[in-house]
C-alpha cells in the first residue's frame, strides 16, 4: 500500500511538472532534439490569495483554523497543507463592514479544499493578504478577524 501511495504521489508531482527541463535532456539514450519554438503565450501564475466582499466563506470553502495576525492592512498566518499545483486561489479573505458604529471591517479567512489537488506536503506555508483596497472601499477604520 505504501508503494502504491508513493507511486501516485510521484506520478501526480510529475504531471504537475510536465514540460520542465527533463524534456530537454540529451544523452546516449536520447538523441539531440531540435530547438523548441518560443512559446506563444506566457503562463500566468495563479495567485495564492483572493478577497471577496461577503460576510461568510464563499460556497465550497471553509474557515481557516490558524492564528491570524493583523499588522496595519495586512493579515498573515502560517499553515500546513497538501498541494503543489493550484488551479485557483487557495485562500480567500471574506470581508464585510461590522454592524453598528464601530466601523470595523470583519474578516474571515477561508480555504478552498478543491483549489489544489496535488498531494505534495506544504509545510509552514506563510500567507499574507493585503486588505488595504478592501478597507478603503468600505471606509473601515480597523480590521477585526472573525472565525
Amino acid at each position: 500500500m505504501m508503494t502504491y501511495r508513493l507511486f501516485v504521489a510521484t506520478t501526480t508531482l510529475l504531471m504537475c511538472l510536465a514540460g520542465t527541463a527533463a524534456a530537454d535532456r540529451t544523452g546516449p539514450d536520447k538523441p539531440t532534439a531540435a530547438p523548441r519554438p518560443a512559446p506563444t503565450a506566457k503562463r500566468i501564475p495563479i495567485p495564492l490569495t483572493a478577497t471577496a466582499n461577503s460576510e461568510s466563506c464563499p460556497a465550497g470553502m471553509q474557515a481557516v483554523d490558524a492564528a491570524i495576525a493583523v499588522k496595519g492592512d495586512v493579515i498573515s498566518f502560517t499553515l500546513n497543507r497538501g498541494g503543489g499545483c493550484r488551479t485557483k486561489p487557495v485562500y480567500t479573505a471574506a470581508y464585510a463592514l461590522a454592524k453598528g458604529k464601530t466601523k470595523a471591517m470583519q474578516v474571515r479567512v477561508c480555504m478552498a479544499l478543491d483549489a489544489d489537488q496535488c498531494e505534495m506536503y506544504i509545510q509552514d506555508e506563510a500567507v499574507s493578504i493585503d486588505l488595504s483596497a478592501a478597507r478603503k472601499s468600505l471606509r473601515a477604520k480597523s480590521i477585526k478577524i472573525v472565525k
